[in-house]
């Protein structure tokens, strides 16, 4: 399953949420290069949004972001995975959802290890 999938469905399981204009939000993300990729990764943990940089550091120690080659395809990524992805359910559904997941190589195992960002 998608990392940044995953986590949505883990921060409405564990009540790590915040809402927005009336709406539930469990993924805020943002895109930053990291050793010549584009980031992927969510702010919001434990309830909260996060500064940038912090959000980062525990993104890429977890392992949940997704990296890609151009800005271009992180935003259409980003843009897809709000659009299409990431969408309220129930905790028994994240559960489900969570229970028939297939696991796959972390992006934090394909070359993407240093955790300092670059300008």
């Amino acid at each position: 399953m998608d990392p940044i999938l995953k986590h949505h469905y883990n921060n409405i399981i564990n009540d790590k949420i915040i809402m927005k204009n009336g709406q539930m939000s469990t993924v805020v993300t943002a895109i930053m290069e990291v050793d010549g990729k584009e980031i992927v990764f969510p702010t919001l943990y434990d309830g909260q949004i996060l500064p940038v940089e912090q959000a980062l550091k525990k993104s890429l120690d977890s392992g949940t972001f997704v990296a890609f080659d151009n800005l271009k395809e992180a935003q259409a990524y980003d843009k897809a995975i709000h659009d299409y992805n990431i969408k309220p359910v129930s905790k028994e559904q994240a559960k489900q959802m969570l229970s028939r997941a297939v696991k796959r190589p972390l992006m934090k195992e394909r070359n993407i290890g240093n955790t300092s960002p670059t300008n």
